[in-house]
């Protein structure tokens, strides 16, 4: 799945770790790499 970060921009979800509000994603993004980041914060957007 694609989504949109307002500071890393676009990426692809690679791995979807966990449930619940502990949730985290690992996202490869085109312009910083791979990030691993908190669902409830990471403010993403389907792209």
């Amino acid at each position: 799945m694609r989504v949109r970060h307002p500071v890393f921009g676009d990426g692809k979800i690679l791995e979807v770790m966990g449930t619940g509000v502990n949730q985290k994603l690992k996202i490869q993004f085109a312009r910083v790499g791979v990030k691993t980041v908190l669902v409830r914060f990471a403010n993403l957007e389907l792209a």
